[in-house]
C-alpha cells in the first residue's frame, strides 16, 4: 500500500465510521481506491459491502441446536401488562407522539454527522448565523482535512444562499409578508437521503429558481428542539421530510418523504406556483 493508498484509507475510515481497516480496504478496492466514489458507495449500501466477509477456510459449521423432545412441552410465558409513558422510539429517528401531545423532552442531539465526525460539518459551515441546530461531535472526535475533505464538504453542503435564517416561527412571518408558499426540509444526519438532497436536489439551478421565486426555504435537524416539535405537530413518519406549510394557518398542505429528484420535485411544485398564498 502506498502513501496515497494510506492517505485514502485513513479518510475513509474518518468519514465513514469504518472500524476493521480490511473491511475499509474492500470499499477503497472496489472503487478502484477513489475516496468519493467509496464514500458514497459505503453509505449507499449501509454497510453491507464493508461488513460482507467471506467465511474462513476450514471455518467450523454452525452448531445445531439439540431437537426438543416431541413430549416436552414448553410451559407458556406470563401474561404482562404495563402502560407505556413518554416517547416511544419510531422509525428513522422519528420518535413516537407523546402522551397528550406534549412535545418531547430536550434531550440535546441524539446523531453525530458523519462530516461533523470528520471534521468536515457543511451544515455549520453553510449557516453559521442561523437558528438551526446541528449535532455535535463529541470531544476528541477524529478530524480529516485536505482536499478529499474539501471536495466532500462541497459535495454535501446545504443551499445556504437559499435558506432563510432565523427560526420556524420567523420564516412563517417572512412567508406571509412576502405572500410565498413557506417550504420545510426536516433533516436526519443518519439519513444518506439527507445528505443527497442536498448534493442532487437543491443544488439543482431550475429548482434554486423555483425557491427563490416562490418559497421561503428552511430546514432544521431532527435533533434540534424545533425539529421534533415539527415531527410531532405534523406526524412525519419519516426522515428526510420535505413539506409545504400555509404561513398563515401553519396547515401543512403537501409532503415528500425520503430522496426526490430535481425532476419530481419541479413536477410536484408547479402547482404551488400558479396558487398565491391568500
Amino acid at each position: 500500500m502506498d502513501d496515497a493508498q494510506a492517505s485514502a484509507l485513513q479518510d475513509f475510515m474518518s468519514i465513514t465510521g469504518v472500524g476493521d481497516p480490511d473491511a475499509a480496504i474492500r470499499v477503497l478496492e472496489a472503487t478502484n481506491w477513489l475516496l468519493e466514489d467509496a464514500v458514497n458507495l459505503q453509505f449507499a449500501t449501509g454497510g453491507d459491502l464493508a461488513g460482507a466477509s467471506g467465511a474462513a477456510p476450514g471455518a467450523a459449521s454452525p452448531r445445531r441446536a439439540p431437537a426438543v423432545e416431541e413430549d416436552e412441552v414448553r410451559a407458556p410465558l406470563p401474561v404482562v401488562r404495563d402502560r407505556l409513558y413518554g416517547d416511544i422510539p419510531g422509525p428513522h429517528g422519528v420518535p413516537a407522539r407523546s402522551r397528550h401531545g406534549a412535545p418531547p423532552p430536550d434531550r440535546g442531539p441524539t446523531h453525530i454527522d458523519v462530516f461533523r465526525d470528520s471534521g468536515l460539518d457543511p451544515l455549520a459551515a453553510a449557516m453559521p448565523a442561523s437558528g438551526h441546530s446541528a449535532p455535535s461531535a463529541p470531544a476528541g472526535a477524529a478530524s480529516s482535512s485536505g482536499p478529499a475533505g474539501n471536495r466532500l464538504s462541497d459535495m454535501f453542503k446545504p443551499p445556504a444562499g437559499l435558506l432563510f435564517q432565523g427560526d420556524f416561527e420567523l420564516a412563517k412571518q417572512a412567508a406571509a409578508k412576502q405572500a410565498r408558499w413557506l417550504l420545510v426540509n426536516v433533516q436526519s444526519a443518519d439519513e444518506f437521503a439527507t445528505h443527497r438532497l442536498n448534493r442532487d436536489t437543491w443544488s439543482q439551478e431550475l429548482v434554486q429558481d423555483m425557491l427563490r421565486n416562490t418559497f421561503v426555504f428552511w430546514q432544521v435537524y431532527n435533533t434540534a428542539d424545533q425539529g421534533q416539535v415539527l415531527i410531532q405537530s405534523y406526524h412525519l413518519e419519516q426522515l428526510p421530510a420535505v413539506l409545504i406549510v400555509d404561513p398563515l394557518t401553519g396547515a401543512k398542505l403537501w409532503e415528500k418523504y425520503g430522496f426526490i429528484t430535481a425532476d419530481s420535485l419541479l413536477e410536484e411544485l408547479v402547482s404551488f406556483m400558479d396558487i398565491g398564498v391568500c
